[in-house]
């Protein structure tokens, strides 16, 4: 008798797998072939390139080097160990059937990224219980403008957040001890180590710890650590052959930790889940003295929110906000400890969602590397855990969910209006303390990677829908494609790799640390922003090059995807020479082009 009911809702699944899948590829289709790739992008197509020609990514083609770390990034015969290799398979894929160009280098993550939504919608039925929770969950990942930009970029970004998603739903498989699971989680997680290892690494520990001391000891999770220690040892050789345990800077301190703690609560709060929304989870969720540990969440956060506004710190600061963390956590843990306890041997996806938040977001503190991409694969769970919130808001009162959905969806109002509050209140308390208002400077978006003004990010992303993009490496790639002879040398202080990948000449310089003393060069670029300008300048006056503005702006990057950084239209017209790109040449070659492109001006 059930049989019809339960049909038709798996044949309604599909149907909303298949709309969901959809809807992603027609937000995030529209002109992805509009921007050229940047840098990080042009190294992974470069090197997705190097596949198709010979089978593994390497940094040499015979003529160009690709390097952004100095020649870390590569062993011994140019074999690439900076990144997992999954990305490379994929473009090398795209681009022996579709051909090369932007398009086809973007289009395999822009898919895997569709693919997640309907991942996430299965994995939320089982955590929620509920449809409409799932759906919303899915939808507030449709438009999370920060998803979609990576999304959109030919990057390893999407590959961990499937991957994850994957993972977790495989895990939840294996406690309720499906058959073949454990098999399919250790797949699951080579395939998440092999799209970016650090994350492989963090939920591996998650589901470690999960299994060890939240589940209880008992027969199966024995077996369960068993198997998750056998894939730890079977990714040791690659990780000895990657050299990922001796990579980066070291640990310089506890100052070091706070700041890029700080750095990622900050983007955090901007693009993953507004933390102004933590007291509204602690009054829903608490069941027993609910308004007190409400209040308390409050305080805590808004004393949070004064450390965060402040660019600069001292240590009662850090202490401070330190021990509103522990508190939070401390709040978070009691949310969950009666659950924990009532199902010692089933799964509290509670639990285990904040293991692979924590497994994720600690080690951050403790890398020299503030980059939103890294936070990425949580996107799903913080849409997932904001659907909940919503859904529960909404059964006590409709009116406050639509505002606070809206908020979130719309705006980034949530997470900008309490850091400005915050902002406000260390200025009253440093004017009340003797102390000038000048001892808060703002925050530089250009040092910390996060610009906190007030903004609608779906408008902003309808306008690169909307209109053509040109930057600076667009101009320099046409202005050498045009002008540029095959097998010509060019020097540049960065940008170096879209040429690579564009043009058919020889590129020094950039990152790589190859060919600065290199003497037969045919053309030189300065980029505004980067080092060795003036080294450049020098060679060029004893080559007697004559110069060439383009006229467009100079960028610090290019397309990158942070959404507080990303230009979603063209920049402004440089106010004059010194903010544009300037390529310098012999005079004979540089004098005609040279009036062309001052007739652009």
């Amino acid at each position: 008798m059930s049989s019809g009911p339960e049909q038709w809702l798996q044949t309604r699944d599909k149907w909303i797998w298949a709309a969901l899948f959809l809807s992603f590829l027609l937000l995030g289709l529209p002109r992805l072939g509009d921007i050229l790739l940047w840098q990080d992008e042009a190294e992974s197509a470069v090197l997705g390139r190097s596949v198709l020609r010979g089978g593994i990514p390497r940094a040499w083609d015979g003529l160009n080097l690709v390097s952004q770390q100095n020649g870390r990034d590569y062993a011994e015969g140019y074999v690439w160990i900076w990144h997992s290799w999954l990305q490379y398979y994929l473009i090398a894929a795209s681009f022996g059937l579709l051909g090369e160009g932007e398009v086809s280098a973007r289009l395999p993550f822009l898919l895997v990224g569709a693919l997640c939504l309907p991942l996430l919608y299965e994995y939320g039925r089982k955590v929620a219980g509920r449809r409409d929770t799932a759906l919303l969950a899915c939808a507030l990942l449709l438009l999370s403008v920060p998803f979609l930009l990576h999304a959109r970029q030919c990057r390893w970004y999407t590959l961990p957040v499937f991957f994850l998603l994957l993972d977790l739903t495989i895990y939840e498989r294996v406690l309720r001890r499906v058959p073949y699971s454990r098999p399919l989680l250790f797949a699951g997680l080579t395939l998440l180590f092999h799209s970016f290892y650090p994350a492989a690494l963090c939920v591996f520990a998650a589901f470690f710890v999960h299994s060890a001391v939240l589940r209880g000891w008992n027969r199966q999770a024995g077996k369960d650590l068993l198997w998750l220690a056998g894939w730890l040892l079977s990714v040791v050789p690659w990780c000895v052959f990657a050299k990922i345990f001796q990579r980066g800077d070291s640990f310089q301190g506890l100052w070091q930790t706070y700041t890029f703690a700080k750095w990622y609560l900050l983007a955090v709060n901007e693009g993953l889940f507004a933390l102004s929304l933590l007291p509204l989870l602690v009054y829903l969720r608490s069941k027993t003295f609910r308004l007190p540990w409400t209040l308390a969440c409050s305080v805590g956060l808004l004393a949070a929110y004064v450390c965060l506004s402040r660019y600069s710190g001292n240590p009662l600061e850090m202490g401070i906000l330190f021990a509103v963390l522990a508190g939070a956590l401390l709040c978070i843990a009691r949310l969950y400890v009666a659950k924990i306890r009532e199902r010692r041997e089933g799964l509290d996806y509670g639990s285990l969602h904040g293991l692979v938040f924590l497994s994720i977001l600690l080690p951050l503190a403790w890398l020299p590397r503030n980059n939103y991409r890294y936070l990425l694969p949580l996107s799903p769970l913080a849409c997932l855990v904001l659907a909940q919130i919503l859904t529960e808001l909404w059964k006590k009162n409709k009116a406050a969910a639509l505002v606070a959905g809206c908020l979130a969806v719309g705006t980034n109002g949530l997470s900008w209006v309490p850091l400005k509050a915050g902002e406000k209140m260390s200025r009253v308390l440093l004017s009340r303390g003797g102390a000038s208002s000048r001892s808060v400077p703002p925050r530089p978006s250009y040092e910390m990677g996060l610009n906190m003004g007030f903004r609608v990010p779906l408008y902003d992303y309808l306008q690169e829908l909307l209109h053509d993009y040109e930057g600076p490496n667009e101009a320099i790639v046409a202005f050498f494609r045009a002008n540029a002879r095959p097998g010509d040398t060019i020097l540049v202080n960065y940008g170096d790799l879209p040429l690579v990948f564009y043009t058919d000449c020889e590129v020094l310089g950039g990152l790589s640390g190859r060919g600065w003393e290199e003497e037969d060069v045919d053309w030189i670029v300065v980029r505004r922003y980067w080092f060795r300008k003036e080294e450049l300048l020098q060679k060029a006056k004893e080559k007697e090059f004559a110069p060439v503005w383009l006229p467009v702006r100079d960028l610090l990057w290019g397309n990158r995807p942070l959404p507080s950084y990303h230009l979603f239209r063209s920049p402004k017209p440089p106010s004059g020479r010194e903010d544009a790109p300037m390529i310098l040449g012999e005079k004979e070659r540089v004098t005609s082009l040279a009036s062309r492109v001052r007739r652009s001006w």
